[in-house]
């Protein structure tokens, strides 16, 4: 979870940087919106691991993809997104 908090804070601190506009903040939102969702999702996988996996891989999906199109922060993006599967592979392993 420290990982979806630095990119969170990264991607907040460089939003009101010069060259701030609308579609920045769609963009941010986004990033920041899937790295919670996929955190979510691993914290269900103590729950319920089907939907737990489930949850994750809509996350980090949302990420990968995001780290492609804007490859200027894929560098931040694609880090956190195998982080976060390597949450949930070591969640998954944890509990069954």
């Amino acid at each position: 979870m420290l990982f979806v908090i630095i990119l969170t804070g990264i991607l907040l601190w460089t939003l009101p940087r010069p060259g701030y506009s609308q579609s920045r903040l769609i963009l941010f939102s986004a990033i920041i919106g899937g790295a919670w969702i996929g955190i979510i999702g691993v914290a269900v996988i103590s729950f319920n691991y089907k939907i737990g996996l489930s949850i994750t891989a809509i996350g980090t999906g949302t990420l990968f993809i995001l780290g492609f199109w804007q490859a200027a922060i894929g560098f931040i993006i694609m880090p956190t997104a195998a982080l976060i599967l390597l949450a949930a592979y070591l969640s998954y392993e944890n509990e069954y």
